[in-house]
């Protein structure tokens, strides 16, 4: 799949409430949302040009920016701030070195899909990860990502949309009733955004 994908970094991104959205370029209906714990979530649609199921899970939607992770291997982030696309934006898991990510879009940082099976299996135990962009047109945000049940939206993946299954325990985050959604198929409509960026040198 990655030799056939070689060059091109599909994004499949920005969830965000139809509120919140502007003239996408292209979407797709979801036809399934299940919610998880701290905020988590599996959406599950098809595309109206050619009719192929997309899957696209996500961490904590109970903070101002998001991980999205598609087909199990390609990961981005997308922010309800806008990015300052001359200042550096990075991603750190634990201790590491951090990754520089590249923003796509005024709410999108790219994490090149070399590196996204890393951050993926990070959120899928739970490590933390830290990001840090620049605001557009001033301010910073330096915080750690809030996960959620990362770990049970992949494994649903897993089981309703064939994503590879983790070679990792998971882990799931202790039970804090004031952070957490309610568990099952949300009623709420989204739009999902697909789009193309070339793999960053």
């Amino acid at each position: 799949m990655r030799s056939a994908i070689a060059g091109v970094l599909l994004l499949a991104a920005i969830i965000v409430p139809q509120s919140h959205m502007t003239a996408p370029k292209a979407a797709a209906a979801v036809e399934h949302q299940y919610n998880f714990a701290g905020g988590a979530s599996l959406s599950i649609g098809r595309d109206s040009m050619t009719d192929r199921q997309t899957c696209v899970a996500t961490t904590s939607q109970n903070s101002s920016a998001l991980m999205l992770v598609a087909g199990g291997d390609v990961a981005t982030i997308s922010s309800f701030q806008d990015v300052d696309f001359n200042s550096a934006a990075l991603l750190r898991i634990g201790d590491g070195t951090p990754l520089r990510l590249v923003p796509r879009g005024r709410r999108a940082l790219m994490i090149p899909l070399r590196q996204s099976p890393e951050v993926i299996r990070a959120l899928y135990t739970q490590r933390r990860v830290r990001l840090r962009f620049f605001k557009w047109p001033n301010g910073v945000f330096d915080e750690d990502l809030k996960i959620g049940d990362f770990a049970a939206a992949y494994d649903r993946a897993v089981e309703l949309c064939a994503w590879p299954k983790m070679n990792v325990a998971a882990v799931h985050p202790p039970p804090d009733a004031s952070d957490s959604e309610p568990v099952g198929v949300s009623a709420t409509r989204f739009r999902l955004v697909l789009r193309c960026y070339p793999t960053p040198d």
